[in-house]
């Protein structure tokens, strides 16, 4: 058992072990338990040793940078809940008023029923090949072809699917994706990028942002390219 006249020590000691376990345990320690662990130690002092000015001041010091610290975390956790709420205001309204307008989205999926669909890609440079697989909404593979001559330049380009399958049959209506796969006229690949173009038919708003549905499929806001009219 430690002596009385140790007891200031031991109060102290207890006091740094304390504040550095709850520390590992919960990252921080509470100001109410910081308020009750340091009258809880003033109490048990030793009356003819009390704690020694330097350590008391030091620890009335870390119970302030405490508290100033917990009000700054609550003063940016509140101004990030308002920034969100104004960003997806703003979001949602430029949305709405995004439907019966064109637009351009980056994306690889479309709807087939029966009618020839147009499949739309850049390419960031030009190409030698351009190689397009058509797979349905199981993931098989219904259709390969090469891009014409016509639409392997550098830029926006649009060719159309007919519907028929690499069997010479009628693909079933439904959901479809299509992959570009591009190389220049050494054999290198270069960059290519899926896209669609259609018009904004309604717009749903969910809870990880506003969603476009555009040609049938749902496309989000952040992915919207450009607006044509």
């Amino acid at each position: 058992m430690a002596e009385v006249g140790a007891a200031g020590q031991v109060n102290s000691d207890i006091f740094k072990d304390y504040v550095a376990e709850q520390k590992t345990g919960t990252d921080e320690i509470g100001r109410d338990q910081f308020l009750i662990l340091l009258t809880e130690q003033l109490k048990a002092q030793n009356p003819l040793e009390p704690t020694d000015n330097q350590e008391f001041a030091a620890q009335l010091a870390q119970f302030t940078q405490l508290e100033t610290l917990s009000d700054i975390r609550s003063a940016l956790d509140e101004q990030i809940d308002t920034n969100l709420l104004l960003t997806q205001s703003v979001s949602n309204t430029s949305a709405a008023g995004l439907i019966g307008q064109e637009v351009r989205t980056a994306g690889n999926g479309f709807s087939y029923d029966g009618e020839p669909v147009n499949i739309n890609y850049e390419l960031f440079s030009d190409a030698g090949t351009v190689k397009i697989e058509v797979r349905n909404s199981a993931g098989v593979t219904v259709d390969r072809f090469d891009a014409p001559a016509g639409a392997r330049s550098s830029g926006e380009n649009t060719i159309q699917w007919d519907g028929i399958d690499m069997f010479g049959g009628q693909a079933a209506p439904g959901e479809y994706v299509f992959n570009v796969t591009a190389t220049n006229r050494e054999g290198l690949e270069i960059q290519a990028q899926e896209q669609s173009i259609g018009t904004v038919e309604s717009v749903k708003f969910t809870s990880e942002g506003a969603v476009l549905v555009v040609n049938g499929q749902e496309v989000f806001l952040g992915n919207v390219l450009d607006v044509r009219g």
